[in-house]
Parts: C-alpha cells; structure tokens; sequence
C-alpha cells in the first residue's frame, strides 16, 4: 500500500493556451481517483505533457481549477506549490533526467532530500527499489555507466522512493526497448493497484489500453 493518505485529482473546466484563440485545450473536466491509472492520449502537440505538467504544478491553468487532496492548487503560492510537489508526488520523465555529477543512489534519493527525510532507512529504501527494478551496477557510479533501459529504471526508483501518493509520467516508455518498458509500465501499473493516483502521458495507445482509463487530450471536446 501507498504511505499516508490516498489523494483524488480533480480537474474542472480547465483550459490551458498559449494563445487565447488557440486554447491547446478547453473545458476539461475529470477526476483522478486513488488505485487508479489513467492514460492522456492524443496525436503529438495535442497537449498530453502539458496537462500532465498542470497536475503536476509546474504550470498554471489559463482558467479553471485544479484541486488536490481537496485543495484548490492553482491558487497556491509557488512555494506552496513546491512543497505540495515534494510532499505528494514523484515524477518519471522520457529522458531519465538523472544527474551526471551524482553517484546512482544520489540520484534515487534526489527527491528525498527536499522533503528532509533523507536518511540510513531512505537509502535502505533506495537500494531496494534498485534490485527490485533490477539495477545491478554498483550503486555509487555514476549513471553515465548506464544503458537507458536502465537509467529509466534508476528514475523509476527515484520517483517511486518514500511511496508518494500521486506518480506523474511523460512518455516513460518512449526511448526504451520492450523489455525495459514492460518492467517500467508494469511497475507504474502495479503501483497503482496498490492505492496510488498514476497519471500518464504516453503515445503507445496499446500500452494506454491496460490503464483504467484514458483521456483523450487535444483540440477536439476531451473525454
């Protein structure tokens, strides 16, 4: 089971737009429930990213509203917005985005150090999620040493450490052979299962399938 308290998702009527007379998308409304995945599909440039990024709080709605845990989180400050990140969610990117500079298990427990919890149990925690995903290479090397199957998986392990309640993915499976995406969509899917909200972006609409639901992202009236 997923630590601490399930949280539900709530988007309503969101927009977001560049451009005022091109919203990338209109009047979105949808709940993402705890134990649940959900799939945002859409040709490329219909906005998948961009509504996972608006979840995630690193953008702000042109209008509507996001609500978190019952909070209304577009109206937050940026360092409530931050600290609702740190506290709630984990993130899994298409590029691994891992940090060159630090050693494997740094990066793991990257996300660990802003919420303060970083410690022996946190690293004992990290370690376990790198065997579990089947990272094999001595944890104090630099993820340069890795192929990118692998790397995916170190970011896996990152955005999974501390069991946050929410998991955002963009394309997680997009650069990786079927193997490493299985390990990787199966992980996503099986946290889910375990009580967690999973939202992600992804292009492999066969993939999208195994998810509870899916929503269709673009232009036209979203789902």
């Amino acid at each position: 089971m997923v630590r601490g308290r399930q949280v539900v998702i709530e988007l309503t009527d969101l927009t977001f737009a560049y451009s005022v007379a091109d919203p990338i998308f209109a009047g979105l409304d949808h709940r993402f429930e705890p134990g649940t995945s959900t799939a945002l599909v859409g040709r490329s440039g219909s906005g998948k990213s961009t509504l996972l990024y608006l979840i995630g709080l690193m953008l702000s709605p042109t209008s509507g509203n996001i609500a978190i845990d019952g909070i209304a989180a577009d109206a937050l400050a940026d360092w409530q917005r931050a600290e609702m990140r740190a506290r709630l969610m984990g993130f899994v990117f298409q590029d691994a985005l891992l940090d060159p500079a630090r050693s494997i298990i740094d990066n793991v427990l990257e996300g660990a150090l802003y919420n303060d919890v970083a410690g022996g149990d946190t690293r004992e925690e990290a370690l376990a999620l790198l065997s579990r995903f089947g990272v094999t290479v001595d944890s104090e090397r630099r993820p340069g040493q890795l192929s990118g199957g692998q790397a995916q998986r170190v970011a896996l392990c990152r955005a999974l450490l501390g069991e946050p309640a929410i998991v955002l993915a963009d394309e997680p499976t997009g650069n990786l052979d079927d193997m490493s995406a299985d390990i990787v969509w199966d992980a996503l899917l099986g946290y889910a299962a375990a009580g967690a909200t999973v939202v992600i972006a992804t292009h492999d609409r066969q993939r999208a399938a195994l998810c509870t639901s899916i929503v269709e992202v673009g232009h036209a009236d979203p789902a």
